[in-house]
């Protein structure tokens, strides 16, 4: 089964990423990616002082971000709208409730506490509108994802030992962490991000030794 690899980076570098679908923190670029064929993700990639970026993970390839930094005049408060009331925080951005509405430095990700969801604000003056709303993101259900290969490797989905290649399991739907893992006299593994939003499967790349480029 194909499956394609995406390696994302940004300026400044280590800035945060976050799952657009399910609001998971996934970590500080770069990252590599896993895109199975036909899935659409879409990931949001932040850093403090700067305007964030919506990232619509491609078929394959090299993806960079260059974000842009904050205009000190930019912030605002401003009103966003949810169907259900909500509790956010920012991510790598201090966004703060400020009675009704909400204090923004400009622009902003923001993501729900307890709940599936992230979202990118922006204040009018770069673009935004106000109010905003906040579309409710799809429920989490559960999905299958195969691990097809490489062959008889281990494979660990959120750092939890699930099998031996080819293995499959029921997850949550969301961005999954899945490494795969050959013994041999050096450690070789290998980590990719791979989003699972329905049935999914994937061959991930052969692991590595420690130290030996991916």
């Amino acid at each position: 089964t194909p499956a394609n690899e995406v390696l994302l980076q940004a300026s400044p570098a280590s800035a945060v990423v976050v799952g657009e679908g399910d609001g998971r923190p996934l970590g500080r670029t770069p990252m590599r990616f896993l895109v199975p064929p036909g899935m659409d993700a879409a990931i949001l990639v932040a850093a403090d002082g700067h305007e964030p970026q919506r990232v619509a993970l491609p078929v394959r390839g090299r993806i960079r971000t260059d974000l842009v930094p904050l205009d000190k005049a930019a912030p605002c408060e401003m009103t966003l709208a949810m169907k259900d009331p909500m509790d956010l925080e920012g991510v790598a951005a201090d966004v703060r409730p400020a009675g009704s509405r909400h204090s923004v430095p400009g622009a902003a990700v923001v993501r729900a506490k307890g709940r599936p969801g992230a979202w990118l604000v922006r204040c009018p003056r770069l673009g935004g509108t106000d109010p905003q709303t906040l579309t409710r993101r799809p429920p989490v259900h559960v999905a299958r994802l195969s691990i097809v290969g490489p062959s008889n490797a281990t494979v660990y989905v959120d750092d939890k030992e699930i099998g031996v290649t080819p293995v499959a399991v029921e997850v949550q739907t969301g961005f999954r962490k899945v490494t795969v893992e050959k013994l041999s006299e050096s450690s070789e593994k290998t980590e990719r991000w791979v989003p699972v939003f329905g049935e999914t499967k994937v061959r991930m790349p052969r692991p590595r030794g420690e130290g030996q480029p991916e």
